[in-house]
């Protein structure tokens, strides 16, 4: 019977345990740096966001908590960990625009993805509109579908309101083919006072004209007996986009990016948005 020597079993061991400690400190440090990576990453988009709507004259928030509840129904309530980031509001071919980015945590199993969305909105203080909703056509809408007269829109979109008749009213032909045309929602409904559309995904601060552009034209085509009704006042967009040139907001930015950077606040001391 061959006799191992301890010494060489003891070096085994030895190089074993320093190979375990190598590749685990190595995980842990890959994960570490991957953390920082993305946390820099974010910092970077935060600016990005945050020069953006400064340079247009906007507000701006990094993050909007208010917003998280403010809506109902798909995507709000969905999962857990809800957020609202990036929040902005300004006006917009002359109409008073708001938005944010929207996030939430999906669990199926051991699995976890979070989901986002942009969602842009325009506000009519006091109306009060009954539910209607517009999403693509899919094999898993819910809710009993609403027919129009345009068999092409109908084909496309699957539209549900408790109120047919007004969901009729809203979407008229002019609204219809603005929808037909544009289309860059995944999502557009109206709730409460405002009109919204939602699209998934992490999209970047010049991928959001588009979609306000969507929503201020399809908020103009509101009829007016219809905001009346409502208690919402008609808006007349004028397709200025922000009111400031491109060559204006890249000198603005430039600056923002360029700014001095000021000492933190004093310990107590409130931060405006």
């Amino acid at each position: 019977m061959l006799l191992v020597p301890q010494a060489v079993i003891g070096g085994a061991l030895l190089v074993m345990l320093v190979f375990f400690v190598v590749v685990f400190g190595a995980t842990i440090w890959g994960v570490i740096a991957l953390a920082r990576m993305n946390e820099r990453q974010q910092r970077q988009l935060d600016s990005l966001w945050a020069g953006w709507a400064r340079a247009r004259g906007w507000g701006y928030r990094e993050q909007w908590p208010q917003m998280v509840d403010r809506f109902k129904g798909p995507p709000f309530g969905t999962g857990s960990q809800r957020k609202a980031n990036r929040g902005f509001w300004g006006r917009f071919d002359n109409v008073d625009v708001f938005g944010f980015q929207y996030s939430y945590l999906v669990q199926s199993g051991k699995n976890s993805h979070t989901v986002q969305q942009q969602v842009c909105g325009v506000r009519f203080p006091g109306a009060d509109f009954p539910p209607v909703r517009v999403t693509p056509e899919t094999l898993f809408n819910t809710g009993k579908d609403i027919d129009f007269e345009n068999h092409a829109f109908n084909a496309f979109f699957h539209v549900t309101s408790p109120s047919p008749r007004f969901a009729h009213d809203v979407l008229h032909p002019r609204a219809i083919e603005l929808l037909m045309r544009t289309s860059p929602a995944s999502v557009l409904w109206l709730e409460g006072d405002a009109l919204l559309s939602s699209i998934t995904g992490d999209r970047a601060p010049a991928q959001v004209d588009a979609q306000l552009r969507q929503l201020t034209e399809f908020a103009g085509l509101l009829p007016n007996f219809l905001l009346n009704l409502v208690g919402g006042v008609p808006v007349t967009p004028d397709l200025s986009g922000p009111g400031v040139s491109h060559q204006e907001q890249h000198r603005r930015m430039l600056n923002w990016w360029h700014r001095p950077q000021l000492p933190p606040p004093p310990h107590g001391a409130s931060q405006g948005c």
